[in-house]
């Protein structure tokens, strides 16, 4: 019999159906195979190998900040940090137990998948309770009520909800980035096509990029793309702070609760940890200052010495840190190592799972420089955290420890800023209206019986810089009101807090962030300048008209001139 006659019996073309599907499928498993085997070898080892890998993070110290004389303005000191696992925080570990609790009890196989559902349903209210006991916990032992516990957590969950974006949209652009590279396209060709979309809902790089190159993305690199992307970030996983920096005896009792077990071993308080930490500390921020009365303006003098206790010194030049981190802090420190060298070959380092930063941010455990020099400085006094490497499959470990972040010293003399400040505090009288000021403003213009504005007493706002002119140095810098980071310079009351925020704007530095007409201080620097260049002579006479322009006596007057 021939072939075409084979292929013509019914039995025939049955095998030959057979045989085509056996091709087929053949055909797909080699293809598979190759793709596995040749075209993704290096990226699918890297991922096998990164399984394999377990990178454990330590903690670091934040640089000090000194003044001229060596005094300590501010350092981190060991303390302790109240966490929660964020499993337990979101929830997904009592579902995670209520589920295998469900599914280990008797005829779980015999339930359809709704009654399944509502067995794990069932079991859920136990193991929120426990989570609902650990927050309890932390209230009772800290003192906080379990309204502020749950806020702090929902803050927590928010914090790592906006990290999880913003990674994910850095991984995105990166991820396109290299594929666009690979596909040969340059970085000027790309950011050239990237400018001319004009699309609005397009919002950030990583969804332009998608759109440029939307006709270059197979189904494949899709799926390869979000994977990447997708992978679980540590903060998913790990101890969230929810209490900072609490005294060594809450640590210990709550260390001691985070180690209790019921009857089959499992944690009376699960996710409790208790995390060995640091809280800036500014040792001179309040300072007891004594003035001498005697040598204060002839209207103030007194007989004695003044005693003044000066809070917040130096508040507005030193700053103050957060431990909360923003999607902005993150962007931040890419682009600073990206565009610093030198910092880049501190913080970065090669593991078996990539290039990983030693200064990288973790929600809840760093202190982050917030404002003023803390801020500013925040590449130079954040240190790098210490990593340990295990390597699963071979059973070696690789330690690198942590690096303190560098110490600064100022130019500042603490001291004299402190004294400077004593001497604006308006209890002394030279920051506060006097009647010698001759203040006539009223609330209602037209009623000479209203009350006034600034009555006698009333305090003043005020700035004073002291530079050391040979060097240019600043020895003092000095903002009044100044404030304290703990809100303990504020008023009681809220109407009164409201009052003072918003008159006298306490949070300005009016040193070098508000724009002051310079007073008559200025006409000292003036009269310098003039005698320098020959204008005027020693002893000679400037008569005074209380205006500036010599036609216009009504503009640009004197304090003076409007009051007398």
């Amino acid at each position: 019999m021939g072939f075409a006659s084979f292929i013509g019996t019914r039995f025939g073309r049955r095998l030959l159906l057979i045989a085509a599907l056996f091709a087929l499928g053949l055909i797909t498993l080699t293809g598979q195979t190759a793709r596995l085997t040749v075209f993704q070898t290096d990226e699918l080892r890297e991922a096998a190998e990164a399984k394999l890998v377990r990178l454990t993070w330590s903690p670091t110290v934040r640089g000090q900040i000194r003044d001229r004389k060596g005094r300590v303005l501010a350092f981190d000191r060991p303390s302790y940090d109240v966490a929660i696992r964020f499993d337990v925080i979101s929830g997904e570990w009592a579902a995670h137990q209520a589920a295998e609790a469900a599914q280990n009890s008797p005829g779980w196989d015999t339930l359809s998948p709704e009654q399944r559902e509502q067995a794990i349903l069932d079991r859920l209210p136990e193991f929120s309770e426990r989570s609902v006991a650990t927050r309890q916990a932390i209230a009772r032992e800290t003192g906080l009520s379990i309204t502020e516990i749950d806020a702090r957590c929902l803050a927590a969950q928010d914090e790592v909800g906006q990290l999880i974006a913003t990674v994910r949209d850095i991984r995105k652009v990166n991820e396109l980035r290299e594929y666009a590279g690979n596909l040969g396209i340059t970085r000027e060709e790309l950011d050239r096509r990237v400018a001319g979309v004009d699309r609005a809902d397009l919002l950030n790089d990583a969804a332009r990029l998608r759109h440029v190159l939307a006709s270059e993305i197979t189904v494949e690199v899709e799926d390869s793309i979000r994977r990447d992307v997708e992978e679980p970030l540590r903060e998913e996983s790990a101890p969230h702070v929810i209490v900072p920096a609490v005294d060594d005896e809450v640590g210990f009792r709550l260390r001691r609760l985070a180690a209790e077990k019921d009857g089959e071993g499992d944690p009376l308080y699960p996710g409790l940890v208790v995390l060995s930490s640091h809280a800036r500390e500014y040792p001179l921020r309040i300072i007891d200052v004594e003035l001498d009365g005697a040598r204060l303006p002839a209207p103030l003098r007194r007989d004695g010495p003044t005693a003044v206790a000066v809070r917040g010194v130096a508040s507005h030049l030193l700053g103050t840190v957060r431990r909360r981190v923003f999607r902005e802090d993150v962007v931040r420190r890419a682009e600073a190592i990206d565009q610093d060298s030198t910092l880049a070959r501190r913080a970065i380092i090669q593991t078996p799972t990539g290039p990983r930063d030693l200064g990288r941010y973790v929600p809840g455990r760093d202190s982050i420089g917030h404002t003023g020099l803390e801020r500013s400085l925040e590449d130079q006094l954040r240190g790098l955290r210490g990593i340990e490497i295990d390597r699963l499959d071979e059973a070696e470990s690789e330690r690198q420890p942590a690096v303190a972040g560098r110490d600064t010293t100022l130019t500042l003399d603490i001291m004299l800023q402190a004294r400077i400040q004593a001497l604006l505090d308006p209890a002394v009288g030279l920051a506060a209206v006097q009647p010698w000021h001759a203040n006539t403003e009223r609330a209602d213009p037209d009623d000479p019986t209203s009350p006034l504005l600034m009555p006698v007493g009333t305090p003043m706002n005020a700035a004073a810089v002291v530079i050391e002119v040979d060097t240019g140095e600043i020895l003092a810098l000095v903002s009044t009101p100044s404030f304290m980071p703990d809100g303990s310079h504020l008023p009681a009351s809220r109407a009164e807090r409201e009052r003072f925020i918003a008159l006298r704007q306490p949070a300005i530095n009016r040193a070098v962030s508000t724009p002051l007409p310079p007073g008559s201080i200025a006409k000292a620097m003036v009269l310098c300048g003039a005698h320098a260049r020959g204008l005027v002579h020693t002893g000679e006479r400037i008569a005074c008209t209380g205006h500036f322009l010599p036609n216009a006596p009504n503009r640009l007057r004197c304090w003076i001139y409007k009051t007398y």
